[in-house]
């Protein structure tokens, strides 16, 4: 559930947090790389206290680059910070132990998109046979024991094409589960979209329901009502004494009900009141994929019931063009009044765009805002996201 703050902000993660794919891979990984680590400092390869030191900052680096990269997956739009850890680990495991490439292998598809995965691991592969031909250049090779009757040569070649074709296996099984994460990622992102439409499709049935009533009620017992007043006003004309009195009382009754009905008919047409704060919060649950920050200003102003309802079509509209287009891992969702109004800002951490062209819903959301004396400012750059703000003015200050 969303939290509410008058003052300080929420923050919700989406139902279901970490897929449980990734909790298994994070798992096998970490015992990986305890196992790993033990045997790289305490198998014989290190032998002074200072290496023996070195090795384990060096694997310390890898675990909690890996494990950063690991919390935040699948990535759909790596970082600086990204590559950055993932140079870390390499140079850990060219440091201390290649058996660490497989771990690296595995986790690539998981931190980059699927293209770049792929490159990432063409240049592991490189790296890997660069290490275990200078090693072999220098005499530091370690091939299996098993090797021993073949020539140098042979058993490098046959010790690396075991390490690639491990590495390969281990990269394999990371894009399949990145593939299932991004697949259950992208049906959640769908079920929400479908919420949020589902939604603004029952919202606008009730009003169509509720303006076909009015016109029911218009066009049949109005209708009628207006007739029987004219009937009873004739009759009257020509009634005398008790008669025309009670003629009189009853043509009376006849128009203050048909007022009455004329009011009735006048108010359903015309947009409910409904509490914005809390319909916002019950919007922002839907959401199941994206990080949803939610901050409500403590002040309070008054709108029209028209302006609360453009801005709640506003904000579903660009939740779920920030669901369907955006990438985006989080969006922060902000209204507060200002001095002659209220504004509702939507910011998401999306690829963003570097030209921005309205569609049919943003038109509808300027049309909507504009009927009301309401304006729409969308600001966007490609990798910055966008950040739209529908601004609506309070009660009497409005056209």
């Amino acid at each position: 559930m969303t939290k509410l703050s008058t003052q300080t902000s929420a923050t919700t993660r989406g139902v279901g947090g970490a897929p449980p794919t990734l909790h298994v891979l994070m798992a096998a990984l970490l015992i990986a790389w305890i196992w790993i680590g033990v045997v790289a400092l305490f198998g014989g390869r290190v032998v002074s206290p200072a290496g023996v030191a070195t090795g384990a900052a060096a694997l310390l680096g890898f675990g909690v680059a890996m494990i950063l990269l690991l919390r935040q997956a699948p990535l759909e739009r790596p970082t600086r910070g990204t590559v950055l850890l993932l140079l870390v680990q390499a140079v850990a495991a060219t440091a201390t132990a290649t058996d660490l490439f497989m771990l690296l292998a595995l986790e690539l598809p998981l931190v980059l998109p699927p293209r770049w995965a792929r490159s990432a691991f063409v240049g592991q592969v490189l790296l890997t046979l660069s290490v275990g031909l200078v090693l072999a250049r220098l005499g530091g090779f370690e091939a299996s024991p098993e090797l021993d009757v073949l020539s140098g040569t042979a058993q490098v070649a046959i010790t690396l094409g075991s390490i690639l074709g491990w590495q390969l296996v281990a990269f394999a099984g990371g894009m399949l589960a990145a593939t299932e994460m991004r697949a259950r990622r992208k049906i959640a992102a769908l079920f929400s979209e479908l919420e949020l439409t589902h939604r603004l499709l029952s919202d606008r049935s009730r009003e169509a329901e509720r303006v076909a009533i009015a016109r029911d009620l218009h066009d049949t017992v109005g209708h009628r009502l207006a007739a029987l007043g004219v009937h009873l006003d004739l009759a009257s004309r020509r009634a005398r004494g008790e008669e025309a009195e009670a003629l009189r009382v009853a043509k009376e009754s006849v128009h203050e009900l048909l007022r009455e009905v004329r009011e009735v008919v006048g108010t359903m047409r015309q947009e409910q009141p409904i509490d914005l704060k809390r319909a916002l919060a019950k919007l922002l649950d839907g959401i199941r994929t994206l990080e949803v920050e939610f901050t409500l200003a403590p002040e309070a102003v008054r709108v029209s019931p028209q302006a609360e309802h453009a801005l709640l079509r506003c904000a579903q509209e660009a939740l779920t063009n920030v669901l369907r287009h955006a990438q985006a891992s989080s969006v922060r969702v902000d209204l507060r009044p200002d001095r002659s109004g209220v504004a509702l800002r939507v910011v998401d951490d999306g690829r963003g765009v570097e030209q921005w062209v309205d569609g049919n819903g943003l038109k509808g959301m300027r049309e909507r805002l504009a009927a009301v004396g309401g304006t729409l400012a969308i600001h966007s750059s490609r990798g910055a996201g966008v950040d739209l703000t529908a601004w609506v003015p309070r009660v009497g200050d409005a056209g």
